[in-house]
């Protein structure tokens, strides 16, 4: 296994970078939610 992971250096990068993609859009996405949020509550807008 960790022949092949260092044989594959670039596309092993690239699976971590998808993978966590997905993980940080969410919690992107979420703090986005809560910001707006917040405002509407308080009416900052």
């Amino acid at each position: 296994m960790k022949e092949l992971l260092l044989k594959r250096k670039a596309k092993f990068v690239q699976y971590l970078i998808a993978t966590f993609m997905f993980i940080i859009t969410h919690f992107a996405q979420m703090i986005v939610f809560a910001l707006i949020f917040g405002a509407i509550e308080k009416a900052d807008l």
